[in-house]
């Protein structure tokens, strides 16, 4: 056959991935000739046939939805050894750094002298367990509302404390909401427990209302519910992790802040025992 040419057909197939996961596909059909010198002659494009194939493996729409990192071009179909799956970045408590201010705004009373509080101050908050958050949260409540120390009594140290206790619940809400804004994409576990724990505080603040209003009304049957309720939400944030990604107690920030406002939570309970018996009896 030296010398003479022949007409070899080669089919060409070029593909490339599109977004929803299907392949198009052109066939070009190449016809040309092979001269004495092995040279090419008369290349020609006989064809050009354009087909849809789907991929084995499509991928679901929730990698359209949910930015995820990836080692490698995601190629489903293409078989097991070229195939690398999502790679999600590791996520690892704690989720901010504790600064001082961090500190201050869940640990009311390192932000203020306990040591040097109004003698009728300490005088009440003794009779509570957590005497230092007693005092800050009075301290607190003093510079912020104008209340003048000569007026404190139970009644008013009990208000105090569960005013504090809203506004320490509606700066955690906060925490939580940015962390939820800015972190809850990267792991499920987050999600729920940010989803969890922000439910809970929302019913918590309501329930730090309504217990005001049971003070009001000086209904200690309703005081109590409310207050037990309250607590209740800060004992369950953190309890719903998805049990797929499971992360110890222990290691959540909510731990800290959950101790520090069930102490406040505490105290109004012991408050509330001393005004039992002034209360009116249902």
């Amino acid at each position: 056959m030296r010398g003479k040419p022949f007409n070899p057909l080669l089919i060409v197939t070029l593909a490339y991935k599109t977004p929803i996961g299907r392949q198009p596909q052109f066939i070009a059909i190449l016809d040309f000739q092979i001269g004495p010198k092995s040279g090419i002659m008369n290349p020609a494009i006989v064809i050009l046939i354009p087909f849809f194939s789907i991929a084995v493996a499509t991928p679901s729409s929730e990698w359209f939805t949910t930015p995820v990192e990836t080692t490698s071009t995601i190629r489903p179909g293409d078989g097991d050894e070229d195939y690398d799956a999502p790679s999600i970045p590791t996520f690892e408590w704690p989720l901010f750094a504790e600064t001082a201010a961090t500190k201050s705004m869940f640990s009311i009373w390192d932000t203020v002298s306990t040591q040097n509080a109004d003698p009728r101050i300490q005088n009440v908050c003794e009779k509570c367990n957590n005497r230092e958050v007693c005092i800050s949260a009075v301290e607190q409540g003093i510079a912020l509302t104008g209340r003048k120390p000569e007026n404190i009594d139970v009644t008013e140290v009990l208000v105090l404390q569960m005013e504090a206790g809203r506004r320490q619940t509606e700066q955690a809400w906060i925490q939580y909401r940015d962390i939820y804004v800015k972190d809850a994409e990267k792991s499920m576990m987050v999600k729920v427990v940010m989803d969890s724990c922000m439910r809970n505080y929302n019913d918590s603040m309501d329930g730090y209302e309504d217990a005001l209003d049971a003070v009001k009304r000086k209904d200690m049957g309703d005081l109590q519910t409310q207050l037990s309720a309250t607590a209740q939400g800060y004992d369950d944030c953190g309890d719903d992790e998805a049990p797929e990604d499971p992360v110890p107690p222990a290691d959540g920030p909510w731990v800290k802040y959950n101790q520090d406002l069930l102490m406040l939570v505490d105290n109004c309970f012991e408050l509330a025992k001393l005004l039992k018996s002034k209360w009116p009896k249902p």
